[in-house]
């Protein structure tokens, strides 16, 4: 952030609570760059700052980190194609990132997130004898709900 006003209006958020539209999300932890010199820091100096999700049915929301024994990991994320083309069995995850709690905190972060859609041309087709109304009633989420309820009645996938 350049100033608090700019912090602010972004509610603290480098991006806000949202879930992904494809199949899966894969991650790679963030690392953290020193704004001066470019050098890598062994961890976020404020700990608040990252990746955040909540549990669809809970709504616990949890910071998501590497452990430190793991060394090298991958996070993946599931998206709301998956949740439907899994008849609603899986749920797409809301997730987050969270800022630094100050403008300008000197340091950078850096992580790679690779999206895997599914084509924009293909039809997700429904698990065989589910519906979008059997769908919408595992969804907890009441946007997705009702942009499932909206289907035509004889719709077999989006």
């Amino acid at each position: 952030y350049v100033d608090e006003a700019q912090r602010s209006s972004a509610k603290g958020m480098w991006a806000p609570p949202h879930k992904d539209t494809g199949l899966l999300t894969a991650l790679l932890p963030a690392v953290f760059f020193d704004v001066t010199d470019g050098t890598r820091l062994t961890a976020c100096p404020d700990p608040e700052v990252g990746l955040y999700v909540r549990d669809a049915r809970s709504g616990v929301v949890a910071q998501i980190r590497a452990p430190p024994e793991v060394g090298q990991c991958v996070f993946f994320q599931l998206g709301e194609a998956l949740q439907v083309v899994s008849g609603g069995l899986l749920h797409a995850t809301e997730h987050c990132v969270r800022g630094p709690p100050r403008p300008l905190a000197g340091y950078e972060r850096a992580t790679l997130a690779i999206f895997l859609q599914p084509h924009a041309h293909e039809e997700l087709p429904l698990p065989e004898g589910t519906s979008f109304a059997n769908v919408a009633n595992r969804a907890c989420d009441g946007l997705f709900r009702m942009f499932l309820l909206y289907q035509p009645k004889d719709a077999t996938g989006i």
